[in-house]
């Protein structure tokens, strides 16, 4: 008969563990998709106010005036002919094998003319083609 209530005691606790595990679970869920909203309404503003053929001084100015804190990382060639900056706008969870899982957006350059290597900060001649998100894994091993 003593040992019931050890019993009992053990089960409620075993209870109590799930249920907040659960919660924990379900907590997460939903930041991370407040998170993914909030990465959405990012991009619909740089995207409603950059519209393709601007160019990436144009770009860069834009950027700099209504958002300071950002700073884009020039350039990836993606291309011969084109060229993306990064700007940073949020991290994630990253996967045991990464040290970091990080949310860019990314805008897309045309250059009209030669492509110049290394591509340059800021050149006239490119144009914004698009602006997308991008969740680029880092440090992997």
């Amino acid at each position: 008969m003593s040992k019931r209530p050890w019993l009992l005691l053990f089960l409620v606790a075993c209870l109590l563990m799930g249920s907040l595990v659960c919660v924990q679970g379900v907590l997460k869920r939903q930041a991370k998709q407040r998170r993914k909203l909030e990465y959405q309404r990012t991009l619909s503003d740089f995207s409603g106010a950059l519209k393709p053929g601007l160019t990436r001084i144009q770009v860069d100015a834009y950027i700099q005036q209504k958002y300071p804190s950002l700073r884009a990382s020039c350039c990836t060639s993606e291309s011969h002919n084109s060229y993306l900056e990064l700007v940073w706008i949020g991290s994630e969870a990253s996967p045991w094998y990464c040290s970091e899982s990080n949310v860019y957006l990314t805008f897309h350059f045309e250059t009209l003319g030669k492509p110049l290597s290394p591509p340059p900060a800021s050149h006239d001649a490119d144009t914004l083609k698009s602006i997308t998100l991008w969740n680029r894994l880092q440090g992997c091993l």
